[in-house]
């Protein structure tokens, strides 16, 4: 059972020092929160009204309360019966897709690398990154370089043994302006502005998920966990995650339980995901981090086994 959010309130705010007035205040600069008031406040910490877990996390990481939003998404298993047919549809039987082997059989340790640096980054794994990348329709190559200096943090890992590549997984924070000056560079379709909308101005990082290869699923599940992890440690987690899905059956699991914001599509060499009786090679999605982040207690469980 997720830990009661009344009491990660109360616990936060005597932490910091605040008043349940500051609080408040702090809220209704968002949005989604403009027209709460004290007394709406006062009943949540009272623990006489409880939010929607959903609502929780996102309240918690809009306070930037990132030990009790970790508490909370630790305790957390909303997920659990999607993510594992999330887990089915991909180990449970054939699946093909841009990754490039599926050894659900041989499940040894395999070790994972943090090569943030790029320094270390195996070329098997750039030619795959450029895979994902690349606009192969307008034949325009990613400038993985620019991407990187782009952004205010990046972050790399790898899962290898004995030289052999299983995964990957790549991750940035950037602006909403520069991530839209990279589409704009590689002619992606762009049909929804939300992106660089006025509460996504310059200032405030989008989380952008460039790369995610698994061949394995302890390899998926570890890279979900430091992706998570890696997220909770920021100074301030971005509102948003960009990301793209490549598959049909990913793509229709994703919009069933999120509700993610279609952002844009990509060329149609290698079609594998339908939008509107057209496929598409991925389709780009805006998703609140908060929901991302739930997902966090159902990985440990499914890590417990």
């Amino acid at each position: 059972m997720p830990v009661k959010f009344d009491i990660l309130l109360k616990s936060f705010r005597s932490r910091v020092g605040a008043t349940q007035e500051e609080f408040v205040e702090l809220l209704q600069r968002q949005p989604e929160y403009e027209r709460l008031t004290a007394v709406s406040y006062h009943r949540w910490e009272s623990g006489k009204v409880s939010p929607p877990l959903k609502k929780q996390a996102q309240i918690l990481l809009l306070l930037n309360a990132n030990t009790e939003l970790a508490e909370l998404c630790a305790s957390s298993i909303v997920f659990l019966q999607s993510f594992k047919k999330q887990l089915s549809l991909r180990w449970g039987g054939s699946f093909e897709g841009v990754d490039n082997c599926y050894d659900s059989i041989f499940e040894e340790h395999i070790a994972i690398k943090d090569v943030s640096g790029y320094d270390n980054f195996p070329e098997e794994a750039k030619a795959l990154q450029a895979k994902l990348y690349d606009n192969f329709d307008e034949n325009i190559q990613i400038n993985i370089e620019k991407l990187l200096q782009d952004s205010s943090r990046n972050f790399a890992f790898i899962a290898q043994q004995n030289e052999r590549l299983y995964g990957q997984l790549a991750f940035h924070l950037i602006s909403p302006l520069k991530l839209q000056d990279y589409f704009e560079q590689m002619h992606y379709n762009v049909i929804n502005p939300t992106l660089t909308m006025a509460e996504n101005n310059e200032k405030e990082d989008v989380l952008f998920l460039s790369s995610f290869h698994s061949s394995k699923k302890s390899v998926y599940l570890s890279f979900v966990k430091i992706l998570i992890e890696t997220t909770l440690t920021f100074t301030k987690i971005p509102k948003y995650t960009f990301f793209r899905l490549y598959s049909a059956p990913f793509n229709n699991l994703f919009v069933e339980n999120f509700n993610p914001i279609l952002i844009s599509t990509g060329g149609r060499n290698y079609a594998r995901v339908k939008l509107h009786n057209k496929n598409y090679d991925w389709l780009g999605y805006l998703i609140p981090t908060h929901l991302l982040l739930l997902g966090y207690g159902s990985v440990l469980e499914e890590l417990s086994f």
